[in-house]
């Protein structure tokens, strides 16, 4: 019916949304209220790196992030 690799390529691609979501929804668990959805959206490219707002917005929260997971 699908060609395995057509199979493969849906996997992957979603596999990877999957970990990315699960890796945001933790992080949100941890910082708590300190952290907005709007923080969680990637930036746009002419902003910056795909990466989520709050690493440019809130660096002290990164940091805090790391130190947390630093410690246990």
């Amino acid at each position: 019916m699908f060609d395995p690799e057509t199979l493969l390529m849906v996997g992957i691609i979603g596999s990877v949304g999957a970990a990315a979501t699960f890796a945001a929804y933790t992080m949100a668990r941890k910082v708590g209220p300190k952290l907005t959805i709007n923080d969680l959206r990637p930036c746009l490219p002419w902003e910056g790196l795909p990466l989520p707002r709050f690493v440019y917005t809130k660096p002290a929260l990164g940091a805090e992030l790391l130190r947390k997971e630093n410690n246990g």
